[in-house]
């Protein structure tokens, strides 16, 4: 049923029950709890009142057979139902005067046939996450199943950034996002009441010095494909390295392609060999001799090597031994590729020709009729006259020959011991990972398989030419062998791609290139790819609106920018806010003892809840409207939704209603400050001004593409060896002198209890 309510305004519908009719026996019907039935007269036909299984909830969606729909923004007992609707029937719901279900101006009241269909329920769409123990180590790239945590998208962190809320926005992504140590350090001291807390004391030098994990990463997968990127003043440099160079950063040659051992040890000389990478157990030495934490940087008294930690195995290199020199595939094709072919006088055709060993270069002629220099198939070089006592050459080691008597015609970044590669770096096993599932599977990266292909055919290449020299099946083992490499460089661009033999099968395995960004279905420029991290004390619920003030009820929002939220989602939030306060007030002893209070919902726990809501402030992302962020004081309430006042959705748009919104917490001071001046609802409408922009530097670093990283590199390589770096960028460095431009200060504000 559902009667007008008198007067205007927005005010949809308060659900208590649901009635449904159809023809159905009542023998058909289970018994449970709940479930009541009624005769409807005939026998066959009966009315049922449904107690389903989940109640309904603020947030739900209800439909009609029209496609008409309604909101629950509220539940009420019967005496408020009536006041709502002036009348002294009790209805089931109320709706707005012109909803659709509104009953004709000369009705009371009249039915209404609705249902729950699942895409209606809430429940999918809360969610909240505040900081787990694995956020420790490294911040997963999404969120998995289960996982509450919401992100921050690019546009959004460029109209923060506009806005002038810069800490807010290192906030967000530094210490909530991709920076480990740093989130440690943000939830140590705000458990503890504050302190000062700031980014790194200077702006890193590298990347590898960078504190968030994306950018070490990056660093890590650039060296990895050759490219040593070199962070300076307002650019980000790149120098292809030679073999001296791969020889210098490895820890050790992998010349086996086995993981592990039955007993699950890495396997000596292999992919994961400790040797090379560390140990892979804590206070353990690489020969399984024990020490003690305490001991770490010392040398170990069994083998003599330093003690080192497992994390290690997340930053050390190793190389493969190649017995030819290939071309690197990067500057095959493309951009990079014309130009190289254009610096040695070939097609792009022939150069891809030389490189996989289709055409020969010929040397020393000898008693032939052939030029130095000449061009042949493989075939025609099989069928010259006296080539036995010539000299010809293919792949890698061709193309050096070519870049040398280039000379100075070739590219600045250009050399013999550059483009072509005999010592193949080899990726830390962390950023490959191999491990064992629960149920017996194996779980591994697609560049193990990758790096083991490539030992594979390097050992065929060497067992051919001992026993055959300077034979067909020789040139075919270096095909084999440049082919293999390409595809760990870049799989995703060869004409005959490595693909995945077991579920899901045909799925073109990541390379190196690929692995550039963090999500393979990245699109856009690199700059959204590395801004796309879950936060921690991030949640998500359905926007729903509330009735006025009433000191009786606990679902009536009290202020226009105040919003209520359930306290199961406004633990999270507040979790290391409200640590702070159980110790502070001697409710908890310690942390420790404070966070298993909240994990058990203990009274002290839930009663302080409420106080620190009260002194909280939220960032709400809207999914629409121009207002797209504000900052928002909270409340803690007995719902599962974020309930606003009617007023809000007037400035945010009303189609925002009903929709999931992402709710981030606001922890340091400065952030607080910010958000307090800069993007409350008071200070959002006073900025009539429109905020200026600050134009992208062209072709920046983070401009190029996901889908074509490499080309921009190996181009860039090649050309200036350096690409601009714009900017606002310095938030994904985490820059101190980013943050300075507008603040004058090189730090944060430290967190503290507000």
């Amino acid at each position: 049923m559902a009667e007008q309510v008198p007067g205007a305004g927005r005010l949809p519908g308060h659900v208590l029950a649901q009635r449904i009719s159809g023809t159905l026996a009542t023998y058909g019907i289970p018994a449970t709890p709940g479930r009541q039935l009624e005769d409807g007269g005939s026998g066959t036909y009966i009315t049922v009142t449904v107690a389903i299984d989940q109640p309904v909830q603020h947030g739900d969606t209800l439909d009609d057979e029209s496609g008409a729909s309604a909101v629950v923004c509220g539940l009420a007992s019967g005496p408020s139902l009536r006041r709502l609707a002036g009348s002294s029937d009790e209805p089931d719901l109320v709706v707005a005067p012109d909803h659709p279900w509104t009953p004709p101006p000369d009705e009371a009241s009249h039915t209404v046939r609705i249902h729950l269909a699942a895409h209606g329920l809430a429940g999918p769409d809360t969610g909240a996450r505040s900081a787990d123990g694995y956020t420790w180590i490294q911040q997963p790239l999404r969120s998995i199943t289960g996982d509450g945590a919401q992100m921050i998208e690019p546009e959004e962190f460029q109209w923060l950034i506009e806005h002038g809320a810069r800490h807010l926005a290192i906030e967000i992504y530094g210490p909530r996002g991709d920076c480990a140590d740093w989130r440690k350090d943000l939830r140590t001291s705000l458990e503890a009441g504050g302190g000062a807390l700031g980014p790194p004391r200077g702006r890193p030098t590298a990347l590898h010095d960078s504190p968030t994990y994306a950018i070490r990463r990056l660093d890590l997968m650039l060296r990895a494909a050759r490219i040593v990127p070199q962070l300076e003043s307002d650019r980000i440099g790149l120098r292809l390295m030679t073999d001296t160079d791969v020889m210098r950063l490895s820890h050790g040659e992998v010349v086996n392609k086995i993981f592990f051992d039955r007993t699950g040890r890495p396997w000596p000389g292999g992919l994961f060999c400790q040797r090379i990478f560390g140990p892979d157990r804590e206070n353990e030495c690489v020969c399984g001799e024990r020490h003690s934490f305490r001991r770490l940087g010392e040398v170990c008294g069994a083998c003599g090597r330093t003690l080192i930690t497992p994390h290690e195995r997340g930053r050390r290199l190793g190389h493969i031994e190649l017995p030819v020199p290939v071309v690197h595939s990067w500057f095959l094709s493309g951009t990079a590729g014309a130009r190289l072919a254009r610096s040695l006088r070939l097609t792009e055709q022939e150069l891809q020709q030389i490189a996989y060993c289709e055409l020969v270069l010929v040397t020393d002629p000898g008693p032939t009729a052939l030029p130095t220099g000449q061009l042949l198939s493989v075939e025609e070089w099989e069928g010259t006259a006296g080539r036995s006592e010539a000299t010809a050459v293919t792949g890698g080691q061709a193309v050096k020959i070519l870049l040398r008597r280039a000379g100075d015609t070739t590219p600045a970044g250009l050399s013999p011991d550059t483009v072509t590669i005999q010592r193949l770096p080899v990726l830390p096993p962390d950023l490959r990972p191999s491990f064992r599932l629960e149920d017996g599977r194996t779980f591994q990266s697609y560049l193990n398989h990758l790096y083991s292909e490539v030992l594979s055919s390097a050992a065929r290449v060497r067992r051919v030419d001992s026993l055959l020299p300077n034979s067909l099946m020789g040139i075919d083992g270096r095909r084999q062998l440049q082919r293999q490499v390409s595809k760990l460089l870049d799989n995703g661009h060869q004409p005959e791609p490595a693909r995945t033999t077991t579920r899901p099968p045909g799925r073109k395995l990541m390379s190196l290139a690929d692995s550039l960004t963090a999500h393979q279905s990245s699109t856009g420029p690199l700059r959204n790819d590395f801004l796309r991290r879950p936060v921690d004390y991030s949640a998500r619920a359905r926007l729903v609106i509330g009735r006025a003030p009433d000191p009786t009820e606990d679902d009536a929002v009290p202020d226009p920018d105040t919003v209520l939220l359930g306290r199961g989602l406004a633990l999270h939030l507040v979790e290391p806010l409200l640590v702070h306060a159980l110790t502070s007030s001697g409710t908890a002893k310690d942390p420790r003892a404070a966070q298993v209070m909240i994990r058990d919902r203990a009274e002290g726990a839930m009663q302080l809840l409420d106080a620190v809501c009260e002194q909280a402030l939220v960032l709400v992302a809207f999914p629409h409207g121009p207002g797209r962020l504000m900052a928002l004081r909270l409340r803690a309430a007995g719902i599962r939704a974020l309930q606003v006042r009617p007023g809000l959705l007037d400035l945010v748009g009303w189609k925002n209603l009903g929709e999931p919104v992402r709710i981030f917490s606001i922890l340091t001071d400065e952030a607080v400050r910010e958000a307090t001046d800069l993007l409350t609802v008071d200070a959002l409408c006073r900025a009539t001004v429109p905020r200026s922009t600050r134009p992208t530097m062209p072709n920046s670093f983070f401009d190029l593409p996901c889908g074509e990283p490499a080309d921009g590199l190996a181009n860039a390589a090649l050309t200036n060896g350096s690409l601009p770096v714009s900017p606002d960028d310095g938030l994904l460095l985490c820059d101190p002198a980013w943050l300075a431009e507008r603040t004058g200060e090189h730090r944060l504000d430290g967190p503290g209890r507000r």
